[in-house]
């Protein structure tokens, strides 16, 4: 989004290292050497003709989230939410920051349902932001299920413990949204629908 900005930074979470090798770094590389990047394994981060950069980290414990403080990167990309611990998550905020015009720190974070902090991953962006149905309910033919098509409600606005004016947004995604995925793995709605349900 900014890689031409001289002063851009971001991080992007996984939880483990092992994630990050088997599936992240290998992700990255798809598209990041086409933008003229160059990756440094040792300290993982990829770099670009501006001088912009986006490190790769990771929080497989619970105090790990220390060893970022005092970081400062304009935006904070988590994959995977619930996988982590909410506190990180919550934590960490205090160090989403930018120092370049024309960039507002932000955060995005991508999951799907189920991890240690479903819960609060649920109240703090689906409850708060819940998703608006989307004209009437569909009839997928590569399932033989109903589905309802739904679309991002409203931005919540809020202030935080500064009185800083921020926002949150939940955009919805389904299984049945994604109609290759399903098509290249007939049994997968099987397989979501042996899981236990989350809250």
């Amino acid at each position: 989004r900014y890689l031409n900005y001289p002063g851009f930074n971001a991080i992007f979470f996984r939880r483990t290292y092992q994630e990050i090798v088997r599936s992240v770094e290998p992700y990255m590389r798809n598209f990041y050497y086409a933008a003229g990047g160059t990756y440094n394994e040792q300290k993982h981060r990829w770099s670009f003709p501006s001088g912009a950069y986006i490190d790769i980290g990771y929080m497989e414990h619970e105090t790990d989230w220390m060893s970022y403080q005092g970081t400062s990167y304009c935006a904070q990309l988590f994959d995977e939410l619930t996988q982590f611990q909410w506190n990180q998550y919550k934590m960490l905020a205090a160090w989403n920051r930018s120092t370049v015009p024309g960039i507002t720190p932000y955060r995005r974070s991508t999951t799907n349902p189920g991890g240690s902090c479903h819960a609060q991953g649920k109240q703090h962006f689906i409850d708060t932001c819940p998703p608006v149905p989307v004209g009437p309910m569909k009839f997928s033919e590569l399932t033989q299920l109903w589905w309802q098509p739904r679309k991002p409600g409203a931005t919540h606005w809020f202030k935080d413990e500064s009185g800083q004016l921020l926002s949150r947004r939940f955009i919805p995604s389904s299984v049945f949204d994604n109609e290759d995925g399903i098509r290249n793995n007939p049994n997968y709605i099987s397989q979501l629908l042996s899981l236990e349900p989350n809250k």
